[in-house]
C-alpha cells in the first residue's frame, strides 16, 4: 500500500483515506533519542520516541515500545499482551 499525505484530517476524510497517522507538528522540540521507538493507536503509527508520539497527539497509554531490530527470537507464534495499552507482541 502507498502512503499519502494530506494537509489535515478533514482533507483525508474527504479523500476517503483510512488508517491515517498524525504527523508531528513543525517546531516540536524533542531529543533525537530513538530509544525506545514506539507504535501508537490502532493504526500502529510509528514514532522515533514517546516525545514525538506525544506531540502527534498520542498519550503513553496509547503507545507500545517497538521491538528493537537487533532482537532475535525463536520463530514460535505465542503472542503475549502487555501493559495498559494491551500491547501484543508475537
Amino acid at each position: 500500500p502507498s502512503s499519502c499525505v494530506y494537509s489535515s484530517q478533514c482533507e483525508a476524510d474527504a479523500a476517503g483515506a483510512t488508517d491515517c497517522c498524525a504527523q508531528v507538528p513543525e517546531g516540536v522540540a524533542c531529543t533525537a533519542d530513538s530509544t525506545p521507538a514506539v507504535t501508537c493507536g490502532s493504526e500502529q503509527c510509528g514514532y522515533s520516541n514517546q516525545c514525538l508520539a506525544d506531540a502527534a497527539g498520542y498519550s503513553s497509554d496509547q503507545c507500545c515500545n517497538a521491538v528493537p531490530n537487533d532482537v532475535a527470537c525463536a520463530a514460535i507464534y505465542e503472542p503475549v499482551t502487555c501493559g495498559p495499552s494491551s500491547c501484543v507482541y508475537s
